[in-house]
């Protein structure tokens, strides 16, 4: 994901008022998401909202 995917994404958690309220956001910490949070920060935030998957590690060995 790129920081310009990432911030896609925060918006639209941010705009579902019943997700924001279900992990605990509100309207101040929605700004400094926004304008203010790193990506970490920001990508816990997807995390917690169920919008973020790790990918599965392979089992391939390479020789």
């Amino acid at each position: 994901m790129t920081e310009t995917d990432i911030d896609k994404a925060i918006a639209q958690v941010l705009k579902n008022k019943a997700l924001r309220k279900e992990i605990g956001i509100d309207k101040f910490k929605a700004y400094d998401l926004k304008r203010k949070s790193s990506i970490a920060i920001k990508l816990e935030v997807l995390w917690r909202a169920g919008k973020l998957k790790l990918n599965e590690p392979t089992t391939e060995t390479h020789q």
